[in-house]
């Protein structure tokens, strides 16, 4: 057997060549380019889907904020409006111009409130003060619009107020809406009588004579009251003659004269509970938009007065 050959010192001296190999088992390997890219977009979703998430938080409290300042509004508004003397809860046809919500129907402006309510608005004596129809408010950088609306509810001695408030929030209009009766009171207790359109029915153009339905209606205790009328056009006082009848069945045809020797008026007593349907004729001179106000005044109380105010477009 042969002897071996013990190494030389070259050989002990020699270090072991490494051969490069792959890794034997996945574990073993990093992460390749397209895992670590996964990874970032993973990572960059979560984040903005909590930021949006945060934003979308912050958007809702804003509005939240803002509907709260807006009922807070409406508050102050039915509020107001019940302060106010019964006489000032009325608006000028001039402010009504332009507004989408209110139109002309047989001369008679109409309001559309709330829900669709349609109803006849109150319209105010021209030498009378009357609640402004539009008002602004700002509140942590938001502007808010109010609209104001009285109107003659079907059935009812009272008014309706009702209020409008709109904001702009995300490029978006959002609007809210209140609405309260109003009745005529004095010293707490309900106003002796009432004087309003019949049914809010709208006044008649006969040719240039104006026919105009009135009910007079007596809630408190025996009263003494007188009629009267003014008519205007532009703004300009038009002298008239005027016609009083009672119209119990409502057909605008006269019955029975109410007029005074003038001819300009009526008066009268009326008892509790009682009720007088009139109808109001007036000649008007030539083309022209007028505006009739029907006054009824007692004579126990003259500082107590009940105006109605209507539009007549003569063509």
């Amino acid at each position: 057997m042969p002897l071996l050959t013990p190494p030389t010192s070259w050989e002990k001296s020699s270090p072991a060549v490494a051969l490069d190999r792959p890794p034997t088992s996945v574990a073993d390997a990093g992460f390749t380019l397209v895992e670590a890219l996964m990874a970032m977009v993973l990572g960059l979703a979560v984040v903005t889907g909590g930021s949006v998430a945060v934003i979308d938080v912050l958007r809702t409290s804003n509005f939240t904020h803002q509907n709260a300042h807006a009922a807070d509004l409406l508050r102050e508004e039915t509020a107001g409006a019940r302060a106010l003397p019964y006489s000032q809860l009325t608006l000028r046809s001039t402010e009504l111009a332009g507004d989408p919500l209110v139109r002309s129907a047989a001369g008679v402006l109409r309001a559309t409130v709330g829900a669709g309510t349609d109803e006849p608005v109150v319209l105010a004596a021209a030498t009378l003060p009357a609640m402004a129809h539009r008002g602004t408010d700002a509140h942590e950088n938001t502007a808010y619009r109010v609209a104001r609306y009285v109107t003659q509810p079907a059935n009812c001695t009272c008014r309706r107020f009702s209020a409008l408030v709109t904001w702009e929030s995300r490029g978006k209009e959002h609007r809210r809406w209140a609405s309260t009766l109003v009745a005529d009171v004095y010293r707490g207790a309900s106003a002796s009588w009432s004087w309003e359109l019949v049914d809010a029915k709208a006044p008649v153009l006969s040719g240039s004579t104006v026919k105009v339905p009135l009910l007079l209606a007596n809630h408190g205790n025996r009263d003494q009251w007188s009629l009267s009328v003014a008519v205007q056009r532009s703004g300009t006082a038009v002298p008239v003659v005027a016609q009083w009848h009672t119209d119990a069945d409502g057909d605008l045809v006269g019955e029975r004269s109410l007029a005074t020797a003038a001819g300009r008026g009526a008066s009268g007593t009326q008892e509790s509970g009682q009720r007088l349907q009139t109808v109001l004729s007036i000649p008007l001179p030539g083309p022209g938009t007028y505006t009739v106000t029907a006054t009824s005044t007692s004579t126990v109380n003259p500082s107590a007065q009940r105006h109605t105010v209507v539009e007549v477009v003569v063509p």
